[in-house]
């Protein structure tokens, strides 16, 4: 089976746009520092909807911790320091967790604003766009774990293989 091109073409683009994410990331984390959104006080983080926040936070943290683990991996003079199982298991198995977390602190922060049950109050009845993100990364992971499934990533692993 032949490599098809396309999927060349794509696997060539992630780099950049795994740059570009964790570029993203850290814009994000900055922001919200500046706008002492982390900071409340403490009868809120007791309540319901104070620990979900927190939790989003929380998850955000980790995320951004496995994506700058992901980049500092990127850079050559590190990536060739590493095996190829290490550098593939950074790679490959990092990437989906780091975005299990971003989708957790996505999907934390939609529900903690209470966005989610008031389907009334959106705007045109259209989603919040955080929502739409979480429903995005969740297919994203769904399609991770199918690709997963042993008979699936055999026939990966032979067009991977060339053969």
């Amino acid at each position: 089976v032949a490599f098809p091109n396309w999927l060349d073409k794509w696997l060539r683009a992630r780099k950049s746009l795994g740059i570009m994410a964790l570029a993203s990331a850290g814009i994000h984390m900055i922001a919200a520092v500046m706008t002492d959104h982390l900071f409340v006080d403490f009868s809120y983080v007791q309540s319901t909807k104070g620990a979900l926040y927190q939790g989003s936070i929380f998850s955000a943290l980790l995320s951004l911790i496995v994506y700058c683990a992901l980049g500092t991996t990127s850079i050559p003079s590190v990536g060739s320091n590493l095996s190829w199982r290490e550098w593939t298991f950074v790679q490959s198995k990092l990437g989906i967790v780091g975005l299990a977390f971003g989708a957790i602190h996505s999907g934390l922060m939609v529900w903690a604003l209470g966005d989610l049950p008031n389907v009334k109050a959106w705007p045109y009845y259209l989603p919040p766009a955080a929502l739409v993100i979480t429903c995005a990364a969740l297919i994203l992971i769904i399609i991770r774990i199918i690709l997963a499934i042993p008979i699936v990533s055999k026939r990966l692993d032979r067009i991977r293989g060339g053969t």
